[in-house]
């Protein structure tokens, strides 16, 4: 009967031996929270997570070995923790004591604990900005040498081996993601013109460039990016560079690309990657060609649905279709609609009053205005300040011409939203008719290429 009883029961040992992918589930309750959905991210995937209406959610995913995912909520709440296959990590948060940080429970609470304890020693030393870009490289190194030696001393407390190692590479690339930033940094405080040609990157040299797993560390995923910058920099003359048309800089950037990876994850993350500045905020409607190539070839879908879901979301935008509608109030509190404004050119400035570039437009602006003081174009400034007393008092003091609107909700309004709004100052040009001419149009300290594109399309109403 024994004999028997092994037989049967072998297949069960070796199956529970078994490696392979399994489910992992993440479950959180976030208390408080205004919001009806949340992010989860790792490998720069974003995953949109529909809360319940107890402000809870359950996510589940299929995975072979530890991965290191970050809770988004609002913008600039972030969590990190590891999830293992076939674990349940239960996460919570109360957003009316943000300080007190996220709770964790389930068998890796210890170790997502420990990455709380790690970000606050990183905090000690990196927190203050101006005080560790500001130190001369040698006493910057010390510097780093010593935070390198109390994060690995923290990570040796884990008991989670597996963990533990992911860590040690974690740690290395905080530390030469640091150091590989210093010269710009350091020449930004120190207010020095900084020369890339002659700045250290030796930081870079042996990085493997084709760890897939290890894009869910960020400081990675940005090592991996400057290593191609820099070897872009190298090969290409800046002069040329900035001459170079968007789609022909993005060929030469995945030519550099596949001459340098193998590892097809990281060659599709570097692509969209390398994509996405000049989708956001470029000339995107003249990327089709490059777009539809890179969604042909592209052989992960997370990566391949950020291109397409973004590029098919500002096409939206693109010159020729309707301007999406508004209506807020100015200064005084008297209503305008766009479409009230039919017959004129609409140029609008996304500002706010805390932001460094928007403030550095406004003398660039006023004289815009001037100029064309009395011809058939309005001026918007579409506020997206959250302090309405700010706003109302900058106006006021300054004596700002145009329309000075308020959008209500700032980041959260409707018009942030249906302008996709990602970074201001973000300038709009919109034709008589209510077209958009361009959802990325020059700012005006551009000069000529402001005034030749509001000559252009003022020549062009009857």
């Amino acid at each position: 009967m024994k004999k028997y009883l092994a037989i049967f029961l072998l297949p069960l040992m070796v199956a529970s031996c078994v490696k392979g992918p399994k489910e992992a589930t993440i479950s959180g309750t976030l208390k408080n929270y205004k919001d009806s959905v949340t992010y989860l991210t790792s490998m720069g995937i974003t995953e949109t997570i529909k809360l319940n209406a107890d402000k809870t959610f359950t996510f589940k995913t299929t995975i072979d070995k530890p991965v290191l995912y970050t809770l988004k909520g609002g913008r600039k709440i972030n969590f990190e923790f590891y999830v293992n296959p076939g674990d349940v990590t239960e996460i919570a948060v109360d957003f009316e004591n943000i300080k007190d940080g996220a709770k964790f429970t389930g068998k890796l609470e210890l170790v997502n604990n420990y990455l709380v304890e790690k970000n606050q020693i990183v905090k000690k030393y990196t927190a203050d900005f101006k005080k560790l870009f500001g130190l001369e490289k040698e006493q910057f190194n010390l510097t780093l040498d010593s935070l390198n030696n109390e994060l690995l001393e923290k990570a040796k407390t884990l008991s989670n081996s597996s963990i533990a190692d992911l860590e040690k590479f974690s740690v290395d690339y905080l530390i030469k993601g640091l150091k590989v930033n210093y010269p710009e940094y350091s020449a930004y405080v120190n207010s020095v013109e900084f020369n890339a040609d002659s700045a250290d990157y030796s930081a870079l040299e042996g990085l493997d460039l084709n760890n897939a797993h290890h894009l869910m560390f960020s400081n990675y995923s940005e090592l991996v990016n400057k290593t191609i910058m820099n070897k872009f920099m190298k090969e290409n003359d800046a002069k040329a560079i900035e001459a170079m048309s968007a789609t022909d800089k993005i060929n030469k950037m995945f030519a550099l690309i596949d001459a340098n990876v193998t590892n097809i994850v990281v060659l599709d993350y570097l692509k969209q990657n390398a994509m996405m500045e000049d989708l956001s905020y470029g000339e995107f409607w003249k990327l089709s060609d490059i777009v539809n190539k890179f969604l042909a070839e592209c052989q992960t879908v997370g990566y391949k649905n950020i291109i397409e879901k973004l590029y098919y979301q500002k096409m939206l935008l693109a010159p020729g279709k309707s301007a999406p509608l508004f209506k807020y109030k100015d200064i005084d509190g008297k209503e305008y609609a766009l479409e009230e404004l039919k017959g004129k050119l609409v140029y609008i400035d996304f500002w706010a009053t805390w932001c460094g570039p928007c403030r550095h437009e406004l003398p660039f602006l006023e004289e815009v205005e001037k100029a064309y003081e009395g011809k058939k174009i309005t001026f918007i400034s579409m506020s997206m300040d959250d302090d309405m007393v700010a706003w109302d008092k900058m106006v006021k003091e300054k004596k700002m011409k145009g329309l000075q609107l308020h959008a209500d909700g700032a980041w959260a309004s409707t018009v942030a939203k249906d302008y996709q709004i990602k970074g201001i100052p973000t300038f709009v040009l919109i034709d008589e008719n209510g077209l958009i001419i361009s959802p990325a149009a020059p700012r005006p300290s551009s000069g000529a290429d402001l005034v030749n594109m509001l000559d252009e399309n003022l020549a062009k109403i009857k």
